[in-house]
This record gives C-alpha cells, sequence and structure tokens, in this order.
C-alpha cells in the first residue's frame, strides 16, 4: 500500500495498492474518488522496465458483481489515462497520474517495525564491501528512539564501527542517515552513511544496503539473524517483539 507524501493524515483518502511478482510484472490499483465524491478503483498492468520505471493506462470498469447478489463479469468502462511511476528504492517512488504532476510518494506504513531493532539480543551477521566482495562475520546491535539512530558493528576487537544519525520509518523497515566511525588495527575513519533499505522481519532476519561517503561512494552489505542476549552464531532466534 502506498501513499502520496503529504496525503497521509490519519483520515480516509485515497493511495495505490502494487504487486510485484516474479521481480518484473506490476498490478497497480488506484482506490479514489470522483468529482461528486463516490468512490472509485482503476487498475493498470504491466511490466517495470530495468530503468526502474513503470509506465501503464488506467482502466476504470463496471457492471461487476455486488455485494450478496449474483456473479456476474465486469466490463471495462474506459481508459482514465496513463500512469507513470519511477521506483527509487523499495519503498520510495514518483508517481504521474493523469492530468496531475509528479508527487513523491511512499510505501504506506501502519506498523511500528522499529521495536524489532530494539528487542533485546544481537544480530549475527554476514556483511560484504563492495570494495572487497568477500563476505565477513559479525554482529551488531541497535538502539532506535525518538527518531535517533544508533547502530554497532562489531568484527573483532580490530575492527568495530560506530553508526550515529537519524531515522524515520520507511516500508517494511527505516531509512536512517549519519555519521559512521571506524577503528581498525592501525587507523580510523569517520564517513557520512545513508540507508534506504534497512529492515528487520517477523522472524529476526535482518538486512541492510548502507552506502558510505558521498564523493567516493562504497556500499555494506548486511544480511543476519537475531540472536538472543549472551548466544552467538546459534540456531536460536530472538521471539519478541
Amino acid at each position: 500500500m502506498w501513499a502520496v507524501n503529504g496525503e497521509v493524515t490519519g483520515k480516509p483518502g485515497r493511495g495505490l495498492q502494487i504487486d510485484a511478482q516474479g521481480g518484473r510484472n506490476l498490478i497497480v490499483t488506484y482506490f479514489g474518488y470522483r468529482e461528486d465524491g463516490s468512490s472509485m478503483f482503476l487498475q493498470a498492468s504491466g511490466p517495470r522496465q530495468d530503468d526502474g520505471t513503470f509506465t501503464a493506462e488506467l482502466v476504470e470498469f463496471q457492471g461487476g458483481k455486488a455485494l450478496g447478489a449474483p456473479v456476474r463479469d465486469g466490463q471495462v468502462r474506459k481508459v482514465v489515462g496513463s500512469i507513470s511511476i519511477a521506483f527509487y528504492t523499495a519503498t520510495t517512488a514518483s508517481v504521474t497520474l493523469p492530468g496531475e504532476a509528479p508527487a513523491r510518494m511512499t510505501r504506506f506504513q501502519y506498523e511500528d517495525h522499529t521495536a524489532r531493532f530494539n528487542r533485546e539480543g544481537r544480530y549475527a551477521i554476514s556483511y560484504a564491501l563492495s570494495t572487497f566482495g568477500s563476505l565477513i562475520p559479525a554482529t551488531v546491535t541497535f538502539k532506535l528512539e525518538n527518531g535517533n539512530f544508533y547502530m554497532s558493528r562489531y568484527n573483532s576487537e580490530l575492527d568495530t564501527c560506530e553508526y550515529r544519525g537519524l531515522y524515520e520509518p520507511a516500508g517494511r523497515g527505516i531509512q536512517a542517515q549519519g555519521f559512521v566511525n571506524c577503528k581498525q588495527a592501525t587507523s580510523s575513519s569517520s564517513d557520512w552513511f545513508w540507508t534506504e533499505e534497512m529492515e528487520v522481519d517477523e522472524q529476526g532476519s535482518y538486512r541492510a544496503v548502507i552506502w558510505r561517503n558521498i564523493f567516493n561512494p562504497s556500499v555494506e552489505y548486511h544480511y543476519g539473524l537475531c540472536q538472543a542476549a549472551g548466544v552467538f552464531l546459534t540456531p536460536n532466534r530472538c521471539t519478541k517483539p
């Protein structure tokens, strides 16, 4: 479920339902209102292009089955116009609807996913740096509170990083930005970091794509599991919240 930025007020409104299958084909359902205030829905379908864009005709239907009524097939009423979507990340995009200017939209979040980051435990992970490519074992811990973001990545006594900044909810997880300070055996470094894809799912699986250094970008790929406090690299996963 996606909503146009600035239109999320906690009251009934309009939005989009987007279903992607096979990583390419999309069905987009628009739900909104006519000028007289009556509700309407439109649908579009087609492939998403390699550059992350999607364009298709929005179609209005009529004559289908009503609640409690006999089954009958719906029919195309008219083609309303075309819809174009440019996806930036898994949770952010720009949409152009018929008769409207392009508008930023975000995957709607109705659950507090940040609680999953703050559960008692740590995440045993493997991570890869774009500059090296090989997987490295490590652990990470989080603290998210009042928009403030903290994460520690520990590989060994000779390799630790601390990420501090701000975060906001985004789709199934969060997006965050700030500064990362790392200490290695013979050196230390400080970089700007940002992530638009960081999430912990219901089973305690963690993943993130973290970008570092605006002028000479590198990227970290994190994959791991939440482990109960005091437990490292076992099948046991954190279960709360």
